[in-house]
This record gives C-alpha cells, sequence and structure tokens, in this order.
C-alpha cells in the first residue's frame, strides 16, 4: 500500500490499485519502476542515512526471509531510485508508505527525487512506459551523474 502524494484522505491503496497509474504521481507497477523488494541491498547505495538505527534498519537482513515485505521484522524499505523511504505494510504484498521523517531521531530525510527521474527520462526522450530504461536509471547512479539542482 502506498498514500498517494497530495492526498488528503491518507487513504493507502493496494499494490493491485497502483497498477497503471501515473508514478509520477507516486503510483505505478512495482516490478518495473521500484527497486525490487528482493534486492533492497542496492539500498546501501544510498550508504548515507540520518542515523545509525535508519541505516540498520535499511539494511536489515533475515537468515529466514530473503525478501524484506515477508520478513516480520523488517520495517523500512528504501527506493534508491528516487531517493524515497517508506515503512513496510506487511499485508502480504510489496507495498509501503513513504515517510518524511526518520522515526527513530525525527530527521527530516532526503527529497524524493521521483520528479526529476521523470524530467532527467523525459529530456533524453525515454519514455519508461515504452522504452528500455539505462541501467544507470534502475538504481541511484543517474543521481550522482547530474548537476546538483
Amino acid at each position: 500500500m502506498q498514500i498517494a502524494p497530495g492526498s488528503q484522505s491518507g487513504r493507502a491503496e493496494s499494490d493491485h490499485e497502483l497498477r497503471g497509474r501515473s508514478l509520477r504521481q507516486g503510483r505505478g507497477p512495482l516490478h518495473s519502476m521500484f527497486l525490487h523488494p528482493a534486492d533492497s541491498r542496492k539500498a546501501e547505495a544510498m550508504a548515507e542515512h540520518c542515523c545509525a538505527t535508519m541505516t540498520s534498519q535499511v539494511n536489515w537482513h533475515c537468515d529466514h526471509h530473503d525478501d524484506p515485505f515477508v520478513c516480520p521484522d523488517a520495517l523500512v524499505f528504501c527506493s534508491v531510485r528516487f531517493h524515497e523511504y517508506g515503512l513496510i505494510i506487511h499485508d502480504g504484498g510489496a507495498s509501503s508508505v513513504r515517510i518524511d521523517f526518520c522515526p527513530w531521531c525525527g530527521k527530516r530525510l532526503p527529497e524524493s527525487q521521483r520528479d526529476r527521474w521523470f524530467d532527467e527520462l523525459e529530456r533524453r526522450g525515454i519514455d519508461p512506459w515504452k522504452d528500455e530504461v539505462p541501467a544507470e536509471f534502475q538504481d541511484g547512479r543517474w543521481f550522482t551523474t547530474l548537476p546538483q539542482a
């Protein structure tokens, strides 16, 4: 589940409800646009987190579950692609609720780069729904090669 950005109701939506909606609005098919849950170790690419507890939670590894969305002890999902953090919803799916502040230290988390990701692909003439998205846009590498705004 994911709370729609700008949503006043705060209603969470299931992954099924998200399919086919605009990812730019914070919604879209998880299989192609988000870091796959089983590969969440890529979150280590955003090596500097706000505090030791957040780092520990983002890098959580369970000996019994390969997928953090299945492990009841995994609490945080980190999308390196969009520089977003979310609290995992343990409802049997691969969903999370995006957060703007660290639940442990209270610091503001980095601003989402979701819109910038889409803008950069558009600038390059790439349609993420139709074209193959370059490998550097599958993780956080795209962000490190751009001039900082």
